[in-house]
């Protein structure tokens, strides 16, 4: 009876260092929870399970430190990512993932994270189109679209010109044209896109008029709109804008749009509110709302856990975002292989919903949770254990011996 008693206690001891090595192997493994061993715990659990009794893990923050993965993630909080993998459902805070050849964002062992995709819908023919929205009602693989960006018609120019003040107009009877850099002062050229990302170019022209003492106080300039889609010169749109002499300030633009300082033009909605006149040179700063195709260049992890696509010109699309899990027990969950928890009667049934609401963590993009192992604390146990160990070991060696004696003594 002895012997199997001190047994236990050599069990236990061989435990906790099997639990303290683990947590100093993985002192590099992102995300790692350190566990310890607890006999009081062992004792009051009363699982059948020996590899696991006794053992718990600390959900303590680990450090969160800069990644050059963008698609690298870790969560400020105590919630977990969710995966669907080899395992069926499972947990981690590991947010070391990548795409895999069928573009699902993957962590290392090829466990697709969870979370939502852009809509997807399928015609007659089952061919599949893909939408720009994200698809809420489901949950499942994130699936990312690495197509080239869906082009932008260009809807609004802006252009906010300084117009010089002290230049000569020039006379009502010298008519226009865009062919002719006399019949105008200053010009603007804009490059637009239409709905199929095709580049075409408008250019506005500046022409100061002549005062004829009919607008005391004001100054008045001509803007004429050519579209290259159109013959230049001769489909030019024509509006009149009145500056005040002494504010420089745009006052009226004929023909008025209910908001001064719009004009429509070659179906491109035109804001000259910023333009002013003034003495110096003629400058001009502009602007459109058109994009055409890009090809991806890369992604974006923002804190809502929404991914974003970035495109070689700039311009960026949200491609999926997402789900985060919490349980009522975190300490409750099942630890598995490859870093990963699964649910259990004792954690709960797991919640889900999207980073920064109702109490679920913030994700930091291009980012990693460090291991929460301190070293230096693991190294002080693994002494206390192996002490624990060799004590039990002495104790068992001793009542074996005795136990010899005794068998010598009855033969």
């Amino acid at each position: 009876m002895g012997i199997t008693i001190n047994s236990e206690a050599l069990n236990n001891a061989a435990i906790s260092l099997n639990v303290i090595g683990n947590n100093i192997a993985n002192i590099n493994t992102s995300g790692f929870k350190e566990s310890s061993f607890s006999e009081e715990l062992k004792k009051a659990s009363g699982s059948s399970d020996a590899a696991t009794a006794g053992i718990s893990q600390a959900f303590v923050q680990g450090d969160i430190t800069t990644s050059t993965n963008p698609l690298a993630m870790a969560i400020s909080g105590n919630t977990l990512f969710q995966l669907d993998g080899g395992n069926g459902i499972t947990y981690t805070r590991n947010g070391q993932f990548s795409v895999d050849q069928h573009n699902n964002i993957v962590d290392s062992f090829g466990d697709k994270l969870q979370g939502y995709s852009l809509t997807k819908t399928s015609d007659s023919s089952g061919n599949v189109s893909i939408g720009s929205a994200l698809d809420t009602n489901k949950v499942g693989n994130i699936q990312l679209n690495t197509s080239k960006s869906i082009p932008t018609a260009t809807s609004r120019i802006t252009i906010a010109a300084s117009l010089n003040s002290g230049i000569i107009a020039i006379p009502n009877e010298q008519v226009f044209s865009a062919g002719d850099p006399s019949t105008y002062d200053n010009s603007k050229m804009t490059t637009v896109y239409d709905a199929l990302g095709n580049a075409r170019t408008i250019t506005n022209y500046f022409r100061k008029q002549p005062n004829d003492g009919s607008n005391a106080g004001n100054s008045t300039w001509q803007i004429y709109t050519v579209d290259s889609a159109s013959k230049p010169g001769t489909a030019a749109d024509l509006n009149t804008l009145v500056f005040n002499d002494a504010t420089g300030k745009l006052t009226s633009l004929t023909p008025n749009n209910p908001n001064p300082g719009l004009f429509t033009a070659t179906n491109i909605t035109f804001d000259l509110s910023a333009t002013t006149e003034g003495a110096g040179s003629f400058s001009v700063n502009g602007s459109q709302n058109g994009n055409p195709s890009s090809d991806m260049t890369s992604y974006k992890v923002n804190s809502d856990g929404t991914i974003a696509a970035i495109y070689a010109d700039g311009s960026s699309a949200v491609m999926a975002q997402v789900i985060l899990a919490k349980f009522n027990n975190l300490t409750g969950l099942t630890a598995i292989t490859n870093n990963q928890w699964k649910e259990s009667s004792v954690s709960g049934a797991p919640q889900l919903g999207t980073a920064g609401k109702n109490g679920f963590g913030d994700i930091r993009g291009g980012s990693i949770e460090s291991s929460n192992v301190d070293l230096t604390i693991e190294m002080v146990k693994l002494i206390s254990a192996q002490r624990a160990f060799q004590s039990a070991a002495e104790v068992v060696k001793k009542q074996d011996e005795t136990v010899q004696t005794i068998n010598h003594i009855g033969g």
